[in-house]
């Protein structure tokens, strides 16, 4: 079997899609293209739709359309120095929430808006035929606004912040077969936030000032593709991330934190399909574990874990690439609550997410 490396792209878009990690993680930050050979330039938009709705156990009310709308963007320009060096640069919004609760009850205008964007630069070398190795370095910046008015009127805003990490990650390749296996690794990000708080526990003055160190959390992504039949393969993919260790703490709370998230498992697995030299298809099911303790302590994240369906479709004109994807999430229950007392109940909770992107080889 001899497959085109243009098809090792087909499984790309559609992993991206499905495999969005836990907590506040959007992208999976994969820097795979730098295990491909040539130059090539592309940019992709992620549209994240949930619907998530719950119910009030101590006023009765419901919960309705608690995530609104999210759009993730990246940015991938890669160069092919020469056989064995490359450079890569790739902007991207790894992490978000847009969380707005609107209708009556306990948690009536709590909201939180979380930002990001960073811009990770790479360099690739080939040490032998087939064998990639990657380093680089990775400059990140978020900002966030939350509010809990249930708690004597809490708000916190938080300003843009930078954080440096770094990235190294290695791949094998067996072009005959399609076949490739790849691991990279993610160091965690350190920030040092300025918070700006008001109300709380504490009954802050407006603007009471204080600053904390949070942690974004280290990660490695694992992926293996395979050929089985003529223009079919086999892919699996999995991405282990230390989300524990993410805490944003707000010190009107007690320096409690506004977050509560378990490492997350992200795994999953999929066929590729080649039906003409030009148009591709994938279709891929991923499934994630609970994210968070059973009974949350905040409402700012209602669900817990995820089980995605996702099709792709890739079509080639020339040196452009055209892939969109659509994908069905089926959102994990949650309880959310203080100790022992339970607040809101969220079951039964979907989102869709659809991809697009255009690359264009050189």
């Amino acid at each position: 079997m001899l497959f085109p490396r243009l098809f090792f792209a087909s499984i790309l878009l559609a992993a991206s899609t499905t495999a969005s990690a836990g907590g506040l993680d959007l992208s999976g930050q994969s820097v795979t293209f730098m295990h491909k050979t040539g130059s090539f330039a592309s940019y992709a938009e992620k549209y994240i739709e949930p619907h998530i709705t719950g119910r009030d156990l101590l006023t009765g009310d419901s919960i309705e359309d608690v995530h609104q709308l999210q759009v993730a963007r990246s940015m991938v320009l890669k160069a092919q120095l020469n056989p064995k060096w490359s450079v890569g640069l790739v902007y991207d919004n790894p992490y978000g929430a847009n969380v707005k609760y609107q209708t009556d009850g306990t948690y009536k205008g709590v909201t939180a808006r979380v930002k990001s964007r960073a811009v990770t630069a790479l360099v690739g070398y080939e040490p032998i035929e087939n064998l990639k190795l990657t380093a680089g370095i990775k400059h990140q910046v978020l900002k966030g606004n939350i509010a809990l008015p249930y708690i004597n009127s809490f708000t916190m805003r938080i300003p843009e912040t930078e954080g440096l990490g770094y990235v190294v990650g290695a791949s094998y390749a067996v072009p005959k077969y399609a076949f490739r296996a790849s691991i990279d690794y993610h160091t965690k990000v350190e920030y040092d936030f300025t918070r700006y708080e008001s109300g709380g526990a504490l009954a802050c003055a407006t603007n009471t000032t204080s600053t904390t160190k949070s942690i974004f959390p280290d990660a490695f992504n694992f992926r293996v593709q395979s050929g089985v039949m003529d223009n079919t393969m086999l892919f699996a993919y999995a991405r282990l991330a230390q989300n524990d260790r993410m805490k944003i703490r707000a010190a009107c709370l007690n320096e409690a934190s506004l977050t509560s998230f378990k490492d997350s498992k992200n795994f999953s697995v999929g066929a590729a399909h080649r039906w003409t030299e030009d148009f591709s298809s994938t279709l891929a099911y991923s499934w994630q574990g609970r994210t968070q303790p059973s009974v949350s302590s905040s409402p700012l994240t209602p669900t817990n874990g995820k089980k995605t369906a996702s099709l792709n479709l890739r079509y080639v004109y020339k040196n452009l690439e055209l892939s969109g994807s659509l994908s069905r999430v089926y959102l994990g229950d949650d309880v959310a609550g203080s100790g022992a007392v339970y607040v809101a109940t969220f079951k039964n909770n979907t989102a869709w997410i659809g991809g697009l992107k255009v690359k264009v080889n050189f």
